[in-house]
């Protein structure tokens, strides 16, 4: 055998390019999103790196499992107490060639999402923790899909581990503590809030130990006679309990999978009399954010106070002074609508209303003088863009100058979030 067929070798090469290919695409298409951002975060993009695995891992699963009913002699699962099968350097082979293959197509797939946010991420750098469990998990489902394979030897059943896998690796959407174990998170995540590294770290030593006990239990049972079959039940009980074991852990304490950066250093800009201040990872924002909210509060003049300090949610914490205007910085959709909505809910008194009020609940279970401040809020913000002028309610009516002069004339009554029907113009 050359060097160049120990590449694929027991395998098809087209079988084990076309899966690469698959893998690489797959990752291609579910990260595309992240090319097209104004700004790059490492922290998004280590989640993503894991996060989109999941077409990818359903692919090893059923081809691994499909290479495992062709390549291992099946015709000796039951054969006399002297015809063992083969058994840890076949399995080793064969995992390695194709996880081999699989984690090319990954790394071929992630690699224009990592190398953007390499060139142009302005703060912090890649989570290894959080990337390992991708390749990981895609490891651990093609063992997966060889042991069924090796349990069943039915070619045609090969796609049964890959809807296995499609349906364990949703599970983070039922409970909480499957985060800590499998790639598939399915939270929100943006710059200031971070994975937390013990489960992180945690999911990886888990992937692995899975990864590992299902290829040990794959060598055990090709390698297990009739007359060794006991033994092999034992061995089999062993591999599968340490994974079995840590998968209990975080059911009996679930972790958190978000933490809040300990450090948020911003740059700030002062305009107007206010203060913007943003995430040094959004430095390239602040310019934009600043301009935009001082053409919007001009639009107020003298008579209506302005807020004194609008920051980048980024650097929200616990605790943080309530006269904050938060502006929540996304990185696709356009910036100017954004801070339009956020700055006229400070001044139409959602954070008075948020403050008296709480979480009012349904909308039409909401106290008046909170749906009056929301009507408010959209005509303010139509008037700081145009977006909103479309916008109908009791102040859709009122000229920029009528609703200027409005706004001045019930500051008290706005700030305090004690509107009523008399209030209205």
């Amino acid at each position: 055998m050359n060097r160049l067929a120990a590449l694929w070798w027991p395998l098809p090469p087209v079988v084990l390019v076309s899966s690469a290919a698959l893998v690489a695409a797959s990752l291609v298409l579910s990260t595309r999103w992240l090319w097209d951002q104004r700004f790059q975060e490492w922290v998004v993009t280590s989640f993503e790196a894991h996060e989109q695995v999941l077409w990818a891992a359903v692919l090893a699963a059923v081809v691994s499992c499909w290479a495992a009913t062709r390549l291992t002699p099946t015709r000796m699962l039951f054969g006399g107490a002297h015809h063992p099968r083969t058994g840890w350097p076949v399995v080793r082979r064969h995992l390695a060639v194709l996880n081999g293959w699989f984690l090319l197509g990954y790394v071929v797939g992630i690699a224009p999402a990592l190398v953007l946010t390499a060139t142009r991420a302005q703060y912090g750098g890649p989570d290894v923790l959080a990337i390992l469990g991708g390749p990981l998990g895609i490891a651990a489902a093609s063992a997966l899909g060889y042991l069924f394979g090796v349990v069943v030897p039915v070619a045609l059943l090969s796609p049964v581990p890959g809807l296995g896998v499609y349906l364990l690796y949703s599970q983070s959407a039922v409970a909480d503590g499957w985060t800590a174990l499998l790639p598939l998170v399915r939270v929100w995540i943006s710059l200031g809030r971070s994975e937390n590294p013990a489960v992180t770290g945690y999911r990886v030593i888990f992937l692995l130990a899975l990864l590992a006990a299902c290829a040990v239990t794959s060598a055990v049972l090709l390698r297990a006679t009739r007359r060794t079959a006991p033994r092999a039940l034992v061995a089999v009980l062993g591999c599968l309990a340490l994974p079995g074991l840590l998968a209990v852990v975080p059911f009996v304490r679930t972790p958190a999978p978000l933490v809040h950066d300990a450090e948020r250093p911003r740059v700030c800009a002062e305009r107007g009399g206010t203060e913007y201040c943003v995430h040094e990872g959004h430095a390239s924002e602040l310019d934009v954010l600043g301009a935009v909210g001082e053409t919007a509060l001009a639009r107020l003049g003298d008579s209506v106070p302005a807020p004194r300090r609008v920051w980048d949610l980024a650097l929200a914490g616990r605790g943080e002074d309530p006269g904050v205007v938060w502006v929540q910085l996304d990185p696709v959709l356009p910036l100017e609508p954004a801070v339009a909505s956020t700055m006229a809910a400070s001044i139409a008194g959602d954070d008075a209303c948020r403050q008296r009020y709480g979480d009012p609940g349904p909308e039409e279970d909401w106290p008046e003088a909170v749906a009056l401040a929301d009507d408010l809020r959209w005509r303010v913000a139509a008037l700081f863009h145009e977006e909103y002028a479309r916008v109908d309610g009791p102040f859709s009516e009122l000229s920029d100058a009528e609703l200027v002069r409005w706004l001045a004339e019930h500051q008290h009554t706005v700030a305090s979030c004690e509107l009523g029907q008399e209030d209205l113009p």
